[in-house]
């Protein structure tokens, strides 16, 4: 350990403990960035489920027509969104 990283550690220790409760909240979120976890937040969770919908959308009308499914068919059948709803 750096001599720096100690010098912090002894200041840490008369820090208040909602403090160190924060140092130890970032201290984690790093932690899980070099692991390469990432927790989405809803509103990133809801975007992806948007594109996802997009992307089937999308998909649906590129196939050929003979292709083409109806809007309510069996639960979209293979989508890798089955809980999309066109």
């Amino acid at each position: 350990m750096t001599k720096s990283l100690e010098e912090l550690f002894h200041r840490v220790e008369t820090w208040p403990e909602s403090a160190r409760d924060q140092l130890l909240e970032v201290a984690d979120e790093i932690e899980r960035e070099l692991d390469g976890v990432y927790d989405a937040t809803l509103d990133e969770l809801q975007a992806i489920d948007e594109g996802g919908h997009k992307l089937h959308a999308a998909m649906s009308l590129a196939r050929p027509r003979s292709q083409q499914r109806s809007p309510h068919s069996a639960a979209h059948e293979g989508c890798l969104f089955p809980a999309c709803n066109f």
